[in-house]
Order: structure tokens, then C-alpha cells, then sequence
């Protein structure tokens, strides 16, 4: 299956170290992380990226039980250099639609015209169920590349789920040398059905400074195919 480019658009003028903004020192942020459901998921990372003309959100949720969980959605706020409160105008949502047993899964979110970001938090609350049923794939091989001011990954899945699935979602997390996470983005397939022990190929970027990524990890999953009775 030919490969496919996604675009992460994180506000261009508002990308980390970006020409014109300054990012907050991480070792200044305030990060505070609830759960609704401390047994079953929890925020594992939360930092903030600041310029002058806004800030994006990032973060990572971890599934603590030991069956999936879909329907994450998370409330944020940040709070700016001059005491000003901004809270999120709607909720942010994982970017894998359903997250396995132990498994992470990043999210993110910007917030427009803020100013220098002091201190973060977030609320993340699971689903009861989980409407359309995905099941995760393999992810193969994958290189990242910085090319320029963005970070590539690139690489291939593979369908061991033992039924077809279609729309492969592959999702790409970004951290810095001290472990916070700078990105995030993802490659969503077309409607092409991939069987059982078949592949894709995946291409994201990650649009901002790429020289900020000293690694990245990937996760993927896709969606059941409905089994005719």
C-alpha cells in the first residue's frame, strides 16, 4: 500500500524555539495531572510549549487496567505568566481511539494568544464503552528524520490482529533529552481493507522544530472490519 503523508499542524507560529516565539523552560512549568478513574488511566506526561503568540498542550495517557479502554477525553488549563487562567473551550482526546491494557497514548492541544505558560494541568476521564471496535497492529521497522525544521517517521504496521481491519492508525510521540513530550502526530490509512498479516506503510511529520527530538516512540491500531452474518 503506497504511503501515505500526514501533516501534524501545530500552529505554525507557535512551534517549539519557532522564529517567533521563545519556549518556556520546562524546569519552570507547574504541572498538576488528575484522574476520574485512578485505576483505570492516568496522565504519565504533561508539558507546555510557550510563545508569543500561543501555546500547545502535550501529554501522555497510560490505560492502568487490564482491558481496553476507548472514549478518553481530557480537560486542560494553563495558567500564564500574569496569573490568568485559560481554560480548554472543549475537551482533548487521546490520539489512539482505543488504548490496550498497559498501553500509552499521547494528546495534545493549543491554546491561541496566551503568552508565556507558568504552570499546566489536566483531567483525563475514560469512556464506558467503546463504540467502534479497533484492535492495535504491529508496528515494523521505523526511522525518524529530522528534515529541517520538522521530524519525519516513517515505516510500516503490520495486521496481526487476525481479522481484517481498515483506516490503520499510526500514531508518532516526540520527546526531548529530559524525557518531555515536544509532538506528537499521526498517519490515518485510507478505507482499504488490510487482511491478516498485511501491511501498510506510514509517513509522519511533525511540523516545528525537529532539532527538539532526541527520540520518539509509535503505537497503531485499526479498525475491525464488520463480519457479515
Amino acid at each position: 500500500m503506497p504511503a501515505r503523508l500526514r501533516v501534524a499542524i501545530l500552529l505554525a507560529a507557535l512551534l517549539i524555539a519557532g522564529a517567533c516565539g521563545k519556549s518556556t523552560p520546562t524546569a519552570t512549568l507547574t504541572k498538576t495531572t488528575t484522574s476520574l478513574q485512578p485505576k483505570a488511566v492516568k496522565i504519565t506526561s504533561l508539558n507546555a510549549v510557550s510563545s508569543t503568540v500561543g501555546s500547545m498542550v502535550f501529554g501522555q495517557v497510560q490505560n492502568l487496567s487490564p482491558a481496553p479502554i476507548g472514549g478518553i477525553q481530557l480537560t486542560v488549563s494553563i495558567t500564564q505568566k500574569n496569573g490568568k487562567v485559560v481554560d480548554a473551550p472543549f475537551p482533548a482526546s487521546t490520539m489512539l481511539n482505543v488504548l490496550p491494557p498497559r498501553a500509552k497514548s499521547p494528546f495534545q492541544f493549543p491554546f491561541d494568544g496566551t503568552g508565556v505558560v507558568t504552570s499546566v494541568s489536566a483531567t483525563v476521564q475514560a469512556g464506558s464503552v467503546i463504540p467502534v471496535p479497533y484492535d492495535p497492529l504491529t508496528v515494523g521497522s521505523s526511522t525518524g528524520t529530522i528534515l529541517g525544521t520538522a521530524f519525519q517517521v516513517s515505516g510500516t504496521v503490520t495486521n496481526s490482529s487476525g481479522v481484517p481491519i481498515t483506516y490503520p492508525n499510526v500514531v508518532a510521540t516526540m520527546f526531548d533529552h529530559s524525557g518531555n513530550v515536544v509532538g506528537a502526530a499521526y498517519d490515518v490509512g485510507t478505507s482499504d481493507t488490510v487482511t491478516p498479516g498485511g501491511t501498510s506503510n506510514f509517513d509522519i511529520i511533525l511540523t516545528g522544530e525537529g532539532r527538539l527530538v532526541a527520540h520518539y516512540t509509535v503505537v497503531a491500531e485499526g479498525r475491525v472490519v464488520a463480519q457479515s452474518q
